[in-house]
């Protein structure tokens, strides 16, 4: 057992030591896709794709984002109280600002207008603001976090967190 133990320490040792992040670049792509939660769960993918590598500290990304989601919600009509749940979608670009703070770590901030199509008539134009993190487990795979808010509000995803792909 003790021998296992040494083994696999040793191997995840090397493993760490030898794996390197791929930053964004002009001309990489980075796909991103996790659970969101704001009054409710839901899904979000994205995709960026690195479009001015020398402004400044950082890279200026482009792309766009797909989020699904589900929530209840009740209002008074005519002194009744009705509930019911909307299902939609948000369709978005998304503009972003990457700056690497280590070789395996970045911040980053976007912009993102777009589009919620809903059941009920829940049509809403939005624009939407977060800031995150994304850290470099492996040269092509990486985990973020993000945080962000959306006018009208409740319809981009208050925390959002997920897998990203280097491609």
């Amino acid at each position: 057992m003790r021998r296992f133990f040494l083994v696999f320490t040793l191997l995840s040792a090397i493993l760490c030591a030898t794996t390197h992040a791929q930053r964004m670049r002009e001309g990489s792509v980075l796909l991103n896709a996790g659970p969101g939660f704001i009054r409710g769960i839901g899904m979000s993918a994205s995709a960026d794709y690195g479009l001015i590598d020398d402004l400044g500290p950082g890279i200026f990304t482009a792309g766009g984002m797909l989020s699904l989601r589900s929530y209840s919600n009740s209002e008074y009509i005519n002194g009744k109280l009705n509930e019911y749940t909307i299902n939609g979608v948000a369709l978005n670009p998304r503009a972003t600002y990457r700056i690497p703070v280590e070789e395996d770590f970045e911040v980053f901030g976007a912009f993102m207008p777009g589009i919620f199509l809903a059941n009920r008539n829940k049509t809403s134009i939005f624009v939407g603001l977060s800031m995150g993190v994304r850290y470099s487990i492996s040269t092509n795979i990486s985990v973020f976090g993000e945080i962000g808010f959306s006018i009208p509000e409740h319809i981009l995803p208050v925390f959002l967190a997920g897998i990203s792909v280097s491609l």
